[in-house]
């Protein structure tokens, strides 16, 4: 079965003035994080959220200018549908399509942090974990994961959402973390890129001498670092629902 992210998707519609969210639980598998076969923007993809006679269609993109469409999903009702892949892309998942009020044209989604250019060391493609049609992409999704769970367990506050809308809590209540609240993931990227290496290397060290245990070790001591020094930005108002007014203010937070 193929690794999966899932994406934090931030939207841009409002209605009366506020924001409106429309799409929840994106979850993408075939994602590349080799130079040759990227298909999305460093991690990166660009969307669009329209309504088009009785259809519901979002399409995403691996460039700002939306010219390179690499996934689609439509429905004609809301809930969960199938996202499948657009121009060879090998993009697939599935994403809850939760409600319309307008089209959106400028939906940013995350589904990685780094890519294979972003390792710390090159000339890593004769390892015996490199695939030649995704690359390193399982582990820059171990690092995208990882780096997920620390900001919730850090600024679970913060992000905390008790208006969001998560599939996951369909049953159970509603709410969740909202990583669309973080302003500036992107400023994670050497951090995600050393986390992901760092599992590399622990893989091809066959003892706790050799030169790929030391790298390890230095890519988690540069990870470590990074974490301690990260200063993450917040919009502390994006409630996302048409009854709830947003302000821009926004929180910084710095660990020393």
């Amino acid at each position: 079965m193929a690794d999966t992210s899932e994406c934090v998707v931030s939207q841009s519609i409002r209605v009366g003035g506020v924001p409106y969210q429309s799409i929840s639980n994106l979850v993408l598998a075939g994602l590349s994080t080799q130079d040759d076969t990227l298909n999305s923007d460093g991690g990166r993809l660009y969307g669009s959220f329209v309504k088009s006679g009785s259809n519901y269609i979002l399409t995403l993109y691996k460039d700002g200018a939306k010219s390179e469409s690499v996934a689609t999903a439509t429905t004609t009702a809301f809930g969960l549908a199938d996202v499948v892949e657009a121009n060879g892309s090998g993009l697939s998942g599935t994403v809850n399509l939760a409600g319309y009020e307008n089209d959106d044209t400028s939906i940013l989604v995350t589904a990685l942090l780094a890519t294979d250019i972003d390792l710390p060391h090159r000339g890593l493609d004769s390892l015996c974990d490199y695939d030649a049609a995704v690359g390193f992409a399982h582990y820059h999704l171990l690092a995208w994961n990882y780096l997920k769970s620390h900001i919730i367990s850090r600024y679970k506050s913060i992000i905390w959402n008790s208006d969001f809308i998560d599939v996951a809590q369909i049953n159970g209540g509603s709410g969740g973390y909202d990583l669309g609240r973080c302003l500036n993931l992107g400023t994670l990227r050497e951090c995600a890129a050393h986390y992901a290496f760092a599992r590399i290397a622990e893989r091809q060290a066959t003892d706790t001498t050799g030169i790929w245990w030391q790298k390890q070790k230095d890519s988690k001591a540069k990870v470590n670092e990074f974490l301690k020094s990260l200063e993450l930005v917040f919009d502390t108002n994006q409630d996302r629902v048409e009854d709830k007014c947003r302000s821009f203010g926004v929180s910084k937070i710095s660990r020393a």
